[in-house]
């Protein structure tokens, strides 16, 4: 290998080494596997999320960047309690006209003692999913790829007789310069309590 592919071989590995070490270190939010199977996994949340949010105009870069940075502001003591909040994953946001924007605060929090937003663009609300069902996938969660996905999520449901709720929402758990191979998306819908006939 010539001296140039082995600088870019470094790179490349110091690249994905970093994302992965700056990346387990975030917490998430616990949950039950009630089943799996592929890219497809059934969860339970026991607890409510307590969830900073916003409202954008819709799912393009633009849109989604304003409003991952007015969400930032508000966890980088952009609140009443000048209080710095931990960064959690994963980053949510909804698939609609007009679309809303998570982030998840720590379970130590909940909607009730969390700090007052000083934007009035920024609001505290609670998750209370308890059933989901989520598919995973790598690389970046480009329009694309996110139709691609939600349709073979969509038929899962349809295929295991599952009664989904509401809209369908896009979860990314990394930072930005993830390397992208092992980048973590996923797209998860609600369901009502699958009875063990409906469990994949």
């Amino acid at each position: 290998m010539s001296t140039t592919g082995i600088i870019v071989s470094g790179l490349i590995a110091l690249w994905a080494g970093t994302g992965w070490i700056t990346d387990r270190n975030v917490e998430r939010p616990p949950y039950d596997v009630i089943s799996s199977k592929g890219r497809f996994e059934i969860r339970h949340y026991s607890q409510p999320l307590a969830l900073a949010q916003t409202s954008i105009n819709s799912n393009d870069s633009q849109a989604l960047g304003q409003g991952f940075r007015r969400l930032a502001g508000y966890i980088f003591a952009g609140n009443t309690s000048n209080e710095s909040i931990p960064m959690t994953a994963p980053v949510l946001y909804t698939q609609q006209s007009q679309s809303k924007m998570y982030f998840v605060l720590p379970t130590s929090m909940s909607a009730q003692n969390a700090p007052i937003p000083n934007a009035s663009s920024v609001n505290v609300t609670s998750f209370e999913w308890q059933y989901i069902v989520a598919i995973r996938f790598k690389g970046y969660a480009r329009p694309r790829r996110v139709a691609k996905f939600s349709k073979q999520l969509r038929q899962f449901c349809d295929d295991n007789q599952l009664t989904t709720k509401g809209s369908l929402v896009v979860a990314q758990y990394n930072s930005p310069w993830t390397f992208p191979l092992i980048r973590k998306n996923e797209i998860w819908v609600e369901i009502t309590a699958p009875t063990s006939n409906e469990a994949p």
